[in-house]
């Protein structure tokens, strides 16, 4: 006999010279039995249903949450686009006013002189460097806000608790059923 099988062997044989005593241990490794299948063993079962079903709860939120947060992204990209193109139609039109006004010319009309530095100053703004991320980060914070403003002002108050209050329930109700079942189970086996 090798050491191993001299091991389980002293294991079981104390197992069994305590279970005689009158003590109940439930044994920490069963060994070979035909019925060794997580089949056969309800609190298991339970144990694992119960981390699938908040499994899934729990990623279901997170997938509502992401989404949220990638409509907002897209919401902002979208404003951002639109302020873009605000901002080169300004300076196409600072441009057209520049040139129309023949500012270029190096003769400029002295009523105009303040206008055709104005106009140049606009022409020549890059807009990939003026544009700074507080403008980002103020339109995060006034898009997040339309939109709770929005869910708020469609959904009444008392169908957001009763929404929120059956989703707590369900969540609840089933961990409490799950935890009920396992105490159930272990008063049974002893």
């Amino acid at each position: 006999m090798d050491n191993g099988s001299r091991l389980i062997s002293r294991y079981d044989d104390r197992l069994l010279k305590e279970q005689d005593k009158g003590l109940e241990q439930q044994p920490v490794l069963k060994l070979s039995h035909k019925n060794d299948s997580i089949w056969y063993n309800p609190k298991l079962i339970a144990e694992y249903v119960q981390l699938l079903f908040n499994t899934i709860i729990t990623s279901f939120l997170l997938y509502l949450v992401i989404r949220f947060l990638i409509m907002i992204n897209n919401d902002v990209h979208f404003r951002l686009e639109e302020l873009k193109q605000v901002e080169l139609s300004r300076i196409s039109n600072c441009k057209s006013d520049y040139y129309n006004n023949e500012c270029h010319m190096g003769e400029e009309i002295p009523a105009l002189t303040n206008l055709c530095s104005k106009w140049y100053q606009c022409m020549n703004i890059d807009i990939e460097t003026h544009r700074d991320l507080s403008e980002s980060a103020k339109l995060w914070a006034r898009i997040l806000a339309e939109v709770i403003n929005a869910f708020v002002s469609e959904i009444s108050m008392r169908s957001l608790f009763f929404l929120l209050f059956t989703i707590c329930s369900l969540v609840i109700v089933t961990n409490v059923a799950f935890g009920t079942y396992r105490v159930f189970h272990y008063n049974n086996t002893r």
